[in-house]
């Protein structure tokens, strides 16, 4: 931060913008297609594809393109699921995988298929408190109280971050799969036989980018985003990156919590006489100088900020000054990515004198000790700075 920009700080009081950022274009294109494949290179055009098994074409489960229509243990699912293997000792129900009991009665808080207790809450196998599983009739779905209900209508509107299936439920892109992929409202579509996972409601290729990128994740278009460069929108440790949801960010290659934390500046210990040797302030009164202690305030922002984010109120006339003073409030990723810059300033009626300026770095465990203190160089010490987490 350019000192000479000082006046700026103790007249303006600025406050930050905040700071916008924008995906990588290639996470934004799955669009309204219902999963439309992304090619990590330019490829030629495949040709006919085979018929792709889905909800649309099969009631059993879905492996790759082939439908299984015939339940087991290693093919277990319904209406077009990718299939799924039963652990050990479950046997597969109606397209679920269940424990085996010898009776299924009123105990049961699902449905009972045969002496089978089921969760009750799909589609083709609703019900609860012990009754018997039964299939919702065309244009109702499954409610997770097991009964039957007119399905909600599933759009663009009402399912932004997602695809519609077709009884109407909206599934969110982090519970998305190959054989159900696709985001804001359209269709859930089925993976081409090219595409090695759904990410963020995006059909996605292999990638030569997931052979090299150990310390970052791979966008859809093929580039390695490293931990430093990764934002809530571009994320990952490994693999291909994907989008963190609700108001996490990515710290480390890995969604998290992103807590805010309040600023406050509390005191510090300002040398009685600055860089030349001599008195900070004085006045002249009847020819006899009267010597003054200096009036300190401080400054400050993220560190890569280049225009002051606050300022403490100014102590007059003291080298030990108590502000106490909360002064704003950022969140951990931008405390622990940038750290803070400060400048400790004596105020001169009008004019100003640098008392002091310094960069704290700030980590995770010093945020959760509450504090921390630093030299703001030769003429400020013990500058203490409280961290407090918002509720």
């Amino acid at each position: 931060m350019n000192s000479k920009l000082a006046p700026l700080f103790s007249l303006l009081l600025v406050a930050i913008a905040a700071i916008g950022c924008s995906a990588d274009p290639a996470q934004v294109n799955g669009g309204g297609d219902g999963g439309t494949r992304i090619d990590a290179m330019a490829r030629p055009d495949a040709g006919d594809q085979p018929e792709t098994c889905n909800f649309t074409n099969c009631d059993g489960c879905c492996d790759g393109n082939v439908c299984n229509t015939t339940a087991s243990e290693s093919n277990c699912g319904v209406r077009g699921q990718t299939c799924q293997t039963c652990e050990s000792g479950d046997e597969c129900f109606s397209g679920s995988c269940a424990t085996p009991t010898a009776t299924c009665d009123e105990a049961c808080d699902g449905c009972c298929e045969g002496n089978q207790c089921l969760q009750g809450n799909m589609t083709a196998v609703c019900g609860s408190l012990g009754n018997s599983c039964v299939a919702c009739p065309d244009g109702m779905t499954c409610d997770a109280q097991g009964a039957c209900e007119a399905a909600a209508v599933c759009d663009s509107t009402s399912c932004p971050d997602g695809c519609c299936r077709e009884d109407g439920m909206c599934i969110a892109t982090q519970a998305q799969s190959l054989s159900g992929c696709g985001t804001g409202g359209a269709v859930c579509g089925m993976c081409s036989n090219d595409a090695t996972e759904c990410v963020s409601g995006i059909c996605v290729e292999d990638q030569p980018c997931l052979e090299f990128c150990n310390d970052g994740c791979c966008t859809s278009s093929g580039q390695c985003i490293g931990y430093g460069a990764q934002t809530s929108t571009v994320c990952g440790e490994t693999g291909t990156c994907s989008s963190c949801s609700g108001n996490d960010s990515c710290v480390g290659g890995m969604c998290t919590l992103d807590t805010v934390w309040t600023i406050t500046i509390d005191s510090a210990v300002v040398s009685n006489v600055d860089e030349n040797g001599s008195t900070w302030d004085f006045v002249t009164i009847f020819e006899d100088k009267i010597v003054g202690l200096p009036d300190p305030y401080v400054t400050g922002a993220l560190t890569n900020d280049v225009i002051v984010d606050w300022a403490t109120q100014t102590i007059p006339n003291t080298i030990t000054p108590n502000w106490n003073r909360s002064v704003d409030s950022y969140r951990q990723s931008d405390l622990t990515n940038e750290g803070l810059e400060f400048n400790v300033i004596d105020l001169d009626g009008i004019t100003f004198e640098f008392i002091g300026n310094c960069i704290m770095t700030i980590t995770e465990v010093e945020l959760m000790s509450g504090s921390k203190n630093i030299s703001c160089g030769p003429l400020v010490s013990d500058l203490t700075i409280d961290f407090a987490p918002q509720q």
